[in-house]
C-alpha cells in the first residue's frame, strides 16, 4: 500500500473507514506501507503531500496520516521512498505537546507492530536523522538504506531523547538483526559516526544478516576503502549471531531497488 499524495490518501482513508463500518476490517490485512512522492523522480523540495508547511497545514496533514495508520495495526514494513527526511523531521519537531520527536512520530504513524524500515533515495541533512526516525519504533529489527542524498556534515548524535522515549515505552533497546546497505559509499564521512551508534545504547547490533552493496559508476572506480572500517567493525561485533553475509557491487543504472532482494 502506497501513500503518495493528499488525494490518494483521502481516498484510502474513505475505503478504510467504510470497511471498518461494515465489519470487514480491510486495514488489518495491510502489512506493508510505502510513503513516497507521486511519479518516479525525487524532488528536493518535496514534503508530505506537497503542502505548505504552515502549522495549520501541518496539523491537518499529520491528522490524516494518524487516521490512516490507526487502522493498519498489522503493518510490519514501512518504506520511505524519495522523501525529504530532513523536512519531515523538522515538521515533527515543531508539533506541540510532545516530549521528543520520537513521541511525535509514533503518535502520527501508529504502527505498533513495525519490524522493518526501508529508506530509499531520500534527502537527509545528516545520517543521524535516520537514527532519530528509527528510534520512534521500538520493535524495529531490520534496516535497509538505499542510495540517499546526504547533504550535511558529521555531528554529535544525541541519543538521550531516544533513550527517554524507549524507557517510557518499557523498552531498553532497539536490536538490529538485519542491516542491508545499498550504495554504502553515499554515506561518505557520515558512515563512521552513524554505524558506531549501533553499538551504543539504546541501539544494539544482534545481526543475523548483513548485506552491503557498493555502486560502480561510470568513470569512477568502486572504492571499498570508503566503508571498509565500518563493515569490518560491524562484522566483528556480530560474529556470534551472524548467519548471512553478502558483499556485492552493483552497476549505477539509475534504478533504485525497492526490496532487499532486488
Amino acid at each position: 500500500m502506497a501513500l503518495t499524495d493528499k488525494r490518494s490518501s483521502l481516498h484510502l482513508l474513505c475505503l478504510l473507514e467504510e470497511s471498518q463500518q461494515v465489519g470487514t476490517g480491510m486495514g488489518r490485512c495491510i502489512q506493508q506501507l510505502q510513503l513516497s512522492v507521486p511519479g518516479d523522480r525525487w524532488h528536493p523540495n518535496y514534503y508530505m503531500f506537497a503542502l505548505p508547511t504552515s502549522s495549520g497545514h501541518r496539523s491537518r496533514r499529520f491528522d490524516l496520516w494518524r487516521r490512516i495508520t490507526g487502522q493498519m495495526p498489522n503493518v510490519t514494513l514501512l518504506s520511505i521512498r524519495q522523501l525529504n527526511l530532513s523536512g519531515l523531521l523538522q515538521d515533527f519537531s515543531e508539533l506541540p505537546d510532545f516530549a521528543t520527536v520520537q513521541d511525535a512520530i509514533s503518535s502520527t504513524l501508529k504502527l505498533p507492530n513495525l519490524k522493518a524500515i526501508h529508506f530509499s533515495d531520500i534527502k537527509v541533512g545528516s545520517a543521524k536523522q535516520i537514527l532519530h526516525f528509527v528510534g520512534a519504533f521500538p520493535h524495529v529489527d531490520t534496516l535497509r538504506l538505499c542510495v540517499f542524498n546526504n547533504e550535511g556534515q558529521p555531528g554529535a548524535i544525541n541519543l538521550a531523547p531516544i533513550q527517554d522515549f524507549l524507557a517510557r515505552h518499557q523498552r531498553d533497546s532497539i536490536q538490529i538483526q538485519e542491516l542491508l546497505v545499498h550504495g554504502g559509499d553515499c554515506l561518505g564521512f557520515q558512515a563512521p559516526e552513524m554505524f558506531s551508534v549501533f553499538g551504543v545504547p539504546p541501539f544494539r547490533l544482534k545481526l543475523k544478516r548483513l548485506s552491503w552493496t557498493m555502486i560502480s559508476r561510470t568513470a569512477r572506480p568502486t572504492n571499498w576503502e570508503v566503508n571498509r572500517p565500518q563493515i569490518e567493525r560491524i562484522f566483528y561485533d556480530s560474529q556470534s549471531t551472524l548467519e548471512d553475509l553478502q558483499l556485492a557491487v552493483d552497476v549505477d543504472d539509475g534504478v533504485f531497488p525497492t526490496t532487499p532482494d532486488e
